[in-house]
């Protein structure tokens, strides 16, 4: 039941994986099996185009054969994470054998995980789903951080610049005779302390954040 309810999400979602093989036999292979279990599946025999393909199109998910004839997998996989992250965009290394120092050369390189061929397809779905799973982990938690963000910035703004920015518009609002040196002054030093707090939060990775009142979070600016 729960291997059913699985298919049916992934159906769903339709996932998208490329398998980079030059043997037309064994890509078609697993790409029959991967669509039977809801997967959107692409084969590329010719490996030198690996990178026209990935740019023309957004995949889930990588199928990297080892040994191929006009450039290794390792060398695709340095391709590969050249652009994107392993999180980004998973690969899982397929190999002829199980030596040791190979797999850890892939892992090494950034291979999310390996198959070892003859492709065991119960092995090559958990691997699979599991990686395509952290991958969609990662994009929720990213999504959940930068909306974090986003509130942190909001309170931020309504709480230090709502302040100065009220005290700026007031003096400036005043008939000009009124406006003497010293409201001018105030009026300069608000809109000064503006400026101030915009050119610390430019950059939002290198700042502290604080708890704020209503279980909210706001930008440590002092």
């Amino acid at each position: 039941m729960a291997e059913q309810e699985q298919e049916k999400e992934q159906e769903k979602k339709q996932f998208k994986v490329l398998i980079i093989d030059d043997d037309k036999m064994s890509s078609k292979f697993l790409a029959k099996r991967f669509e039977k279990r809801g997967y959107i599946t692409t084969c590329l025999n010719d490996e030198t185009k690996y990178a026209e393909v990935l740019a023309e199109t957004e995949y889930d998910l990588v199928i990297l054969d080892w040994l191929m004839p006009n450039i290794s997998g390792i060398d695709v996989l340095k391709g590969i994470r050249e652009k994107w992250k392993s999180l980004e965009l998973p690969v899982i290394m397929v190999t002829a054998n199980d030596e040791d120092q190979n797999i850890i050369e892939a892992l090494n390189t950034g291979a999310n995980d390996y198959l070892v061929k003859p492709v065991n397809m119960d092995i090559a779905f958990a691997r699979v789903d599991t990686q395509i799973e952290l991958k969609e982990l990662s994009k929720a938690f990213q999504k959940q951080k930068e909306t974090s963000a986003l509130n942190a910035m909001i309170v931020t703004y309504n709480h230090e610049i709502n302040n100065p920015l009220t005290i700026a518009l007031g003096y400036l609002n005043l008939p000009l005779e009124k406006l003497d040196e010293e409201k001018k002054q105030k009026c300069i030093n608000a809109l000064i302390r503006i400026a101030d707090i915009v050119k610390k939060i430019e950059n939002l990775d290198n700042l502290e954040m604080v708890s704020y009142p209503g279980d909210s979070k706001m930008v440590n600016i002092s």
